[in-house]
């Protein structure tokens, strides 16, 4: 489940998503289907359903190539450090003793 990096600081500003990379020293904006992109990352980990929705947008039949966008940006930001995999939750429970 990617989602951003823990490092570092974003806010959503007019016109998408600001976000700064203090590691690198570095800003990036992001607006339109990128800032909807990070956003979904930011709150749900995935981006399902999204390239969908960007098809229906276009009034596209086919999702395959705004899959293949979304899967391009978020390689990249995975290129750039902006997103890592979360940590995998432990479930169970313990044993009493």
């Amino acid at each position: 489940m990617p989602v951003p990096s823990t490092h570092l600081y974003w806010a959503r500003c007019p016109g998408g998503i600001a976000v700064l990379d203090p590691k690198a020293d570095r800003w990036y904006q992001f607006d339109g289907r990128g800032a909807v992109i990070w956003e979904a990352l930011a709150a749900q980990g995935t981006t399902d359903g999204l390239a969908e929705e960007f098809a229906r947008q276009d009034g596209s039949d086919t999702a395959a190539g705004q899959q293949d966008a979304i899967t391009a940006f978020i390689t990249a930001l995975s290129d750039t450090g902006l997103i890592c995999e979360a940590p995998r939750r432990r479930g169970g429970t313990r044993r009493a003793r």
